[in-house]
């Protein structure tokens, strides 16, 4: 009873219930209206106030030279030591498949047997490190050495890649 009073008087008065606020819209959806209104024209009016078409070139320009000196830089690098790899190692075999969470790359090693306490280089497209053999395992089981045809886990300190080759450093 009480409610259709206060109803009654607020229509009497003029007086109008409070609108409820819109819900903020996230940026995208706002585009995405503006597409269906097709003020896309306005959007990129802004834009293009604010940084005019030739510094865009500029920057682009400026851009893709930077990306051209990275690649350039991100060459294979000499072997460490300044030895070559025909030289003074010997091809042990090539990674079959790299586990990061445990840094655990499988080898299958084709010509050379490998042995715990050996240094290896490690080489490929954007990996080359040498490294001092700590653990060697075949199915889960600790071995001193693995010869030829065997895949075998050798735990790494930095990251390999498949198709990466291994090396046995002489001397």
């Amino acid at each position: 009873m009480l409610k259709k009073i206060i109803k009654v008087l607020k229509n009497f008065l003029g007086v109008r219930p409070a609108r409820r606020k819109a819900k903020r819209r996230s940026p995208r959806s706002k585009i995405s209206i503006l597409k269906k209104k097709k003020k896309v024209s306005s959007v990129r009016l802004k834009v293009k106030k604010s940084v005019p078409k030739k510094q865009i070139l500029r920057i682009s320009r400026k851009a893709s030279s930077s990306v051209k000196k990275k690649l350039n830089s991100s060459k294979k690098k000499p072997i460490p030591d300044g030895s070559s790899k025909k030289d003074s190692s010997e091809l042990i075999g090539e990674v079959t498949h790299y586990f990061p969470k445990i840094m655990v790359c499988v080898v299958k090693v084709q010509n050379v047997a490998i042995r715990v306490r050996d240094e290896v280089l490690i080489r490929g497209k954007n990996t080359d490190f040498k490294l001092k053999v700590s653990s060697l395992q075949i199915e889960s089981q600790d071995v001193a050495v693995a010869t030829k045809g065997k895949l075998v886990g050798l735990k790494l300190n930095q990251q390999a890649h498949v198709g990466d080759k291994i090396y046995k450093c002489n001397g």
